[in-house]
């Protein structure tokens, strides 16, 4: 085998020398091509864009997109104070026609808008199917989501929207977003409840997710028309201690997950002293995860009537001291999973000498953990150690904002 390879090695050399190949020695250099903070994928000089440059943007964005046919598939607009809307009129004086091929819209920092567009009934995006919109703090007037823009977005299938701080309802106009299969909601810390009516049309929604919102404390009753809904996030609203009736109609959910942190200092919230009565009705659970809920003194004995269960989560409950008899009736339990709910609960559940661990041995995989307070240890710490807890079970997506200067970004289809 050594000989073939050195016969082909020679051989190569050979070639080579045909060439007149000369051996050179090149100096290491270190050298890197940094980019812009914002630019497009567009075939055409980078665009860089700042408040004060927005007719250029504009003008730019439309030459390529829309003279050209280019087909926009990805749009980011972010900290454009003057932008009402964005079908704005080009500075020629001409109009907008819109972004027949636009999919994903991104707009942050647009403390002035008031709409998509300024035509009442015109379908700008009528291929969007993701939207986010982030931190519109510098709106004096954003008490109430702007319900122009949930218009005509008759394809739209993912909505995040994060950082209202002022914000306190939603319009009944969420009711259009008939395709809707996701809602994020994050950080909007005055927003008290959804709007009935506006539940009420959103027959294809799949995934409801509700984040440090401090101050929500009601589902409403139209959650019972959300009909595939298969999985509910309630998380950092410590308000929220009760679920509607209406949860028992709910015939696709499959995942519950519930937390009481505190959206500010990350401390769990002291308001939760049981788990909801209503919970036990819900016929299809599969997964249940319970955290940061310092009062909750017992898990209930109508736990055992959730016999779909196969995932049951429990973190950073420090009052819970037992299990209930109950639980031995969730033949379908698959795992159970136990974090920092304190060193009593522990020893009950210490395999093969706890006294509770009869109620949970035919259980396949069972993860009881309790660990001992670190030097230094305060409620800080609790928080911070469910996260990781969280994190490492992969249960929640959580969102970094990352600031930057204003601008815009556009990507072009395949």
């Amino acid at each position: 085998m050594m000989k073939e390879i050195s016969v082909k090695l020679v051989a190569l050399a050979e070639e080579r020398n045909k060439f007149h190949f000369r051996n050179m020695v090149v100096e290491n250099r270190d050298e890197f091509t940094k980019s812009r903070e914002t630019s497009s994928l567009l075939t055409l000089p980078e665009l860089i864009g700042r408040n004060q440059d927005k007719e250029k943007i504009i003008k730019v964005l439309l030459e390529a997109a829309l003279e050209r046919d280019e087909l926009v598939s990805v749009l980011s607009i972010w900290s454009m104070d003057k932008v009402n809307y964005i079908d704005d009129d080009l500075p020629d004086g001409g109009p907008v026609r819109g972004f027949p091929s636009l999919e994903v819209l991104t707009m942050k920092n647009l403390s002035s808008l008031k709409g998509l567009s300024r035509q009442e009934g015109k379908e700008l995006f009528p291929l969007l199917r993701r939207m986010e919109i982030e931190n519109f703090d510098g709106n004096e007037e954003a008490i109430c989501f702007p319900e122009e823009v949930l218009r005509n977005l008759t394809l739209l299938k993912s909505l995040d929207i994060c950082q209202f701080t002022k914000l306190k309802s939603f319009p009944n106009g969420l009711a259009h977003l008939k395709a809707l299969n996701s809602l994020y909601i994050s950080h909007c810390h005055k927003l008290k409840s959804l709007p009935e009516e506006g539940l009420r049309g959103l027959e294809s929604l799949q995934c409801l997710s509700i984040r440090y919102c401090e101050e929500f404390s009601s589902l409403s009753k139209g959650l019972q028309h959300l009909v595939c809904l298969e999985s509910l996030v309630i998380f950092g609203c410590p308000k929220l201690v009760a679920l509607p009736e209406g949860i028992k109609h709910l015939k696709s959910l499959q995942r519950l997950e519930m937390g009481g942190y505190s959206a500010m200092s990350l401390v769990p919230c002291a308001v939760l002293v049981a788990l909801p009565e209503t919970l036990q009705h819900v016929p299809a659970l599969r997964y249940l995860f319970i955290s940061s809920y310092p009062t909750l003194i017992s898990l209930p004995d109508w736990l055992g009537n959730l016999t779909t269960l196969q995932s049951l989560i429990i973190s950073c409950c420090l009052k819970i001291s037992s299990l209930p008899a109950s639980i031995q009736r969730l033949t379908e339990l698959r795992s159970l999973l136990i974090f920092n709910c304190g060193p009593e609960l522990a020893r009950r559940c210490e395999k093969g000498k706890g006294k509770d661990w009869h109620k949970i041995a035919q259980i396949p995989q069972v993860d009881v953990d309790a660990p001992t307070k670190p030097k230094g240890y305060n409620g800080n710490t609790m928080a911070a150690s469910s996260e990781v807890v969280a994190a490492s079970v992969q249960m929640h997506c959580w969102r970094k904002l990352v600031g930057c200067s204003g601008g815009l970004k556009i990507n072009r289809l395949a």
